[in-house]
């Protein structure tokens, strides 16, 4: 039989690395990186596609759309981040993100003793019930020592891979950016 009790354990213990790789790795290195990548993407759609619009609008055909660009300009230097509604949403937005850091701390942590029980069941089971095929003795240290070491080499590879590839990734499709705009603006000069 190939899947024994070691192998099911490797498994297991792989597994609950893996876990506490992903959830750490989330919340404490790719939530702070992403909000920098997302404040790029942000750049990025505001200087390829919406700054050449306004400027085309505002500065070479100005004179006949003055009205326009002087109510534009009002209109974001009237946008205050720091106004009360900005501020509630802000709150709102970070209460809502504490509290699924919290419930995938805590699903994390059943995860981890869940796995950590299974193993010992099985370990218990191995040294002392050597009568079948499934249960044999086996070393707990190098299960969790190969273990390590498998995630470890898939963290570094996940850590490489979001640093050089998908955190310079342009996922902003400014094409459809221009599209939505143009409908929405088509959707205003009906009313």
């Amino acid at each position: 039989m190939i899947l024994g009790s070691k192998v099911l354990s490797q498994i297991v213990c792989t597994l609950m690395f893996f876990i506490i790789f992903l959830v750490l790795f989330y919340f404490y290195y790719i939530e702070i990186k992403e909000k920098h990548v997302l404040k790029k993407q942000i750049d990025f759609l505001i200087d390829n596609t919406i700054g050449p619009s306004v400027y085309y609008i505002c500065q070479e055909n100005g004179d006949n759309n003055k009205q326009f660009c002087s109510n534009l300009k009002n209109s974001v230097q009237n946008m205050n981040p720091e106004s009360p509604e900005n501020v509630k949403e802000d709150l709102i937005i970070e209460k809502n993100n504490k509290l699924i850091k919290k419930k995938s701390l805590k699903t994390l942590a059943i995860a981890v003793v869940i796995c950590i029980a299974i193993i010992s069941l099985l370990y218990y089971f191995s040294n002392n019930n050597n009568k079948g095929s499934f249960f044999k003795d086996f070393s707990l240290k190098n299960v969790v020592k190969n273990s390590f070491i498998i995630i470890s080499f898939a963290a570094v590879t996940e850590f490489l891979f979001f640093e050089f590839f998908a955190s310079r990734a342009i996922f902003v499709d400014q094409n459809f950016i221009k599209e939505r705009i143009i409908k929405k603006l088509n959707t205003l000069k009906t009313i």
